[in-house]
């Protein structure tokens, strides 16, 4: 079942200045992040958290949302990158940058704007932040909370409790797709 309505030309245009410009783990960008075009299935749900295999990637990726937004977390399954993404409901007009800032705890990461994610139709917008470092994942796994947006007008605050389960088991389904 496809999952993913269609990304914003932004992000092929995107992911085709990461390839000519930044460095190796950058370019694995195109490898890592969920696109629309993906195989994407629901593989379990707990606690608010939904699990989903991507099948095209070979990796899992964990999602939440609730009434600020939506919030996703994936991780390859050599554990060499990360991800999390934060999506919010509000006027295109004001989505004029190409990079998106998110908070985990007193971590800033920065990244690229997408489109929406899911089926959720028009109107969301934000973006991912991909990492080779372990400190997204050690980020992600001690707060509650992804601020989103902070420069913004519009900052907001998504719950990411249960993240440290949720990557367990985004892990543990990522490693049933490679065995």
């Amino acid at each position: 079942m496809k999952l993913f309505t269609p990304l914003f030309a932004s992000l092929a245009i995107t992911s085709l200045l990461t390839a000519l410009t930044l460095p190796a783990f950058a370019q694995s960008a195109q490898q890592v992040l969920p696109l629309t075009t993906d195989d994407i299935e629901k593989f379990r749900s707990f606690n608010r958290w939904d699990i989903l295999r991507n099948n095209t990637r070979g990796h899992c990726l964990g999602t939440k949302s609730d009434e600020s937004g939506v919030v996703q977390i994936g991780m390859t399954a050599d554990e060499s990158m990360g991800y999390v993404g934060a999506f919010v409901k509000e006027d295109g007009a004001e989505w004029a940058s190409n990079s998106v800032t998110i908070r985990v705890g007193n971590e800033p990461f920065t990244g690229v704007a997408s489109g929406p994610v899911g089926n959720l139709g028009s109107g969301w917008h934000g973006g991912y932040v991909l990492s080779d470092k372990k400190k997204l994942r050690r980020a992600l796994q001690m707060s509650d909370t992804v601020t989103a947006f902070p420069n913004r007008p519009y900052v907001v605050k998504l719950n990411i409790a249960g993240a440290y389960t949720a990557i367990y088991e985004i892990l543990k389904c990522t490693e049933g797709m490679t065995n």
